[in-house]
């Protein structure tokens, strides 16, 4: 689940750790709100997406939305409710063959504080979830597991820490991550059939960004000075041990206080590295992809001129395959951008939308692909197929009364979703996409 915020993630770190195409005339189609970008050149014959409500509006706030699916088009959404009591609850609501379920609360939790939830959903639609605990009893990381016929089972305490970030994979394998100054990092791994275990050897060696792959594989990246400029070094985890430190780039001028880092591993060991590069309102955007340990090839630049400083998702297929999107500019023209990698080749970027909020993108083995984004008020989604590319920005019908969180998955068929958070009182709510 690499629905990261590279600005976030360099916050962390700091303490240790073609075609252009707008969506205003869309909004348009649907009701006579203002638009604050220009019309779609091209629009289609209906160019809205049906929305559904998953969790309607009442006492209570929605937060920590994450979803997942599988090639199937089976999927799940997690997200955590507070009442007006301050109570905390998480809830799920599992996506199969007939939509979307009545949600399922997984019961009220004690913390003052919970945050952080993920969850992965596995080829056979098992699910694994967790999630931070401030306090009580259970205070650290907890998780849960779903299993069809079954149902979820009780939340339990998993391990110590903190972690940011869960990532898994279609065999059900899946990793919870963090790490935060001044303790020690956390790396939980899950393994079908064996539970939760925590990895005690990992120790970080460098002040810099610390990423996992699915069956606990890490990757650590870093700053270091040379030669007047920056440049980016690696090195590789297994359990137990560190690789020599590589260098992925030349040092380069290197002006932005915030050294932004993302990257996603794929369980057989490739993976995708992007980083920013230059000054805090201009600068480049780069990547490197690796097919294995120590197999880093050449940085290819994304962008240049404009410094990507907002949300970036990082997807990743096995044997190299991956999907990146950003975004540029200020608000309330934000512009989303999207680069494909295929056969070990990169696309040309593509200029998915304006004007965007929140952003995230989801990818899937057949190639097929969705980028999401939101104003305070609209959602849109763009759907990509092998040998058609990517077709037109689709706006959510309805407005959505501020926009909190947002999330996306897609199966094999194409087939995907768009699920957030919005609305007073907040509801949760979803829309299929597929061209």
């Amino acid at each position: 689940m690499p629905r990261h915020s590279l600005l976030l993630l360099a916050l962390l770190a700091a303490c240790g750790g073609g075609g252009k195409t707008a969506a205003g005339g869309l909004d348009a189609a649907v009701d006579a709100a203002p638009a604050v970008e220009a019309a779609v050149a091209e629009v289609p014959a209906d160019p809205r997406l049906g929305t559904i409500t998953v969790r309607p509006g009442g006492d209570r706030n929605l937060q920590h939305l994450d979803c997942s699916g599988n090639a199937a088009g089976e999927g799940m959404a997690l997200w955590r409710e507070t009442d007006g009591a301050g109570k905390l609850t998480v809830w799920a609501s599992r996506l199969t063959g007939g939509g979307w379920e009545p949600p399922l609360s997984l019961g009220e939790r004690p913390p003052a504080d919970l945050n952080q939830i993920g969850v992965n959903v596995d080829a056979g639609g098992r699910a694994v979830a967790v999630w931070n605990e401030s306090d009580g009893p259970a205070a650290g990381v907890v998780g849960t597991r779903f299993l069809p016929g079954m149902g979820w089972t009780a939340v339990e305490r998993i391990g110590p820490g903190w972690v940011l970030t869960l990532a898994g994979s279609a065999a059900g394998d899946a990793v919870a991550f963090g790490v935060l100054e001044g303790t020690t990092p956390t790396l939980l791994r899950y393994a079908p059939g064996a539970g939760w275990s925590l990895d005690a050897n990992l120790r970080v060696e460098h002040q810099g960004f610390f990423f996992a792959s699915p069956v606990g594989r890490g990757l650590m990246t870093w700053n270091q000075a040379a030669g007047g400029g920056s440049e980016l070094m690696a090195s590789e985890y297994t359990p137990g041990a560190w690789s020599a430190p590589v260098r992925v780039q030349e040092a380069v001028p290197f002006d932005h206080p915030l050294p932004s880092v993302n990257a996603t591993l794929a369980t057989d060991g490739s993976g995708l590295l992007v980083w920013n590069r230059g000054g805090e309102t201009q600068g480049s955007l780069w990547v490197a992809a690796t097919t294995g340990p120590g197999q880093w090839q050449p940085p290819r630049m994304l962008m240049d001129g404009d410094a990507p400083l907002w949300t970036t998702t990082v997807l990743v297929r096995e044997g190299g395959g991956g999907m990146v999107t950003w975004e540029t500019g200020m608000p309330p023209r934000r512009q989303v951008w999207t680069a494909l990698r295929a056969n070990a080749q990169w696309q040309e970027r593509v200029n998915v939308g304006e004007g965007s909020e929140f952003v995230t993108a989801a990818l899937a083995a057949s190639g097929s692909a969705l980028v999401a984004w939101s104003t305070p008020r609209r959602v849109y989604g763009r759907h990509f197929a092998p040998g058609r590319g990517w077709g037109e920005a689709r706006l959510a019908v309805g407005d959505n009364g501020g926009v909190a969180d947002l999330c996306a998955l897609i199966d094999d068929r194409g087939h995907g979703w768009i699920v957030w958070i919005s609305g007073s009182p907040q509801v949760l709510r979803a829309a299929a996409i597929a061209d």
